[in-house]
């Protein structure tokens, strides 16, 4: 297997303001390329009507104040513009399959706005339904190398520290999560 393999492939990950794309906002987005050194990222600014989780600010390290003061300034994008311009960045390179560690919850919150602002069909969205979850891969890899899965499960952290990466920077970003997403699938593929 070689990296040209993947390069239909692109290490995404949103940040948000909740786990429920219906109510919760998206307030960034990271993308890199698998078989290639290019990135994406982008911050967009939440509507008023959006809900925030504070545990979720916790994990991403914004505050509301300051998530809520992005739509005062003109060069910040809203949700949809931000999700326009990962579309341009993804069809510029040919990447339709998104990577990550949770990649359904991220694909989720970007055909919601698809779907919900930009009232388009989801059967039109330019990404596939079908996503690669790494820690997937990593598990079918762990137990076929004769590892039993321990009995608190394996975190991504755990993961990480298993397949020999550092565990991702915290607070969250979604251009370091994007990174982090795919380094750790590189060594799934044993690509270093």
């Amino acid at each position: 297997m070689n990296k040209q393999q993947l390069k239909n492939c692109v290490s995404v990950d949103v940040e948000t303001t909740g786990l429920d794309p219906h109510v919760h906002g998206l307030i960034e987005v990271g993308a890199s390329l698998l078989h290639k050194d290019k990135t994406f990222f982008g911050q967009c600014y939440i509507s008023d009507s959006c809900k925030v989780d504070p545990m979720a600010l916790k994990v991403n390290g914004h505050s509301e104040s300051e998530l809520r003061a992005r739509k005062d300034i003109e060069s910040i994008p809203s949700n949809t513009e931000l999700l326009l311009d990962l579309l341009e960045f993804c069809e510029e390179y040919g990447v339709t399959v998104i990577v990550g560690k949770n990649p359904k919850f991220d694909y989720n919150f970007l055909v919601h706005i698809w779907k919900n602002e930009l009232l388009r069909n989801e059967r039109d969205f330019p990404l596939s339904y079908r996503v690669i979850n790494w820690g997937d891969l990593f598990i079918y890899k762990y137990l076929s190398n004769g590892e039993t899965i321990p009995s608190g499960g394996l975190s991504s952290d755990h993961i990480a520290k298993l397949l020999g990466v550092t565990p991702e920077e915290k607070p969250h970003n979604g251009l370091n999560g994007a990174l982090f997403n795919k380094k750790c699938i590189m060594k799934c593929f044993d690509y270093d």
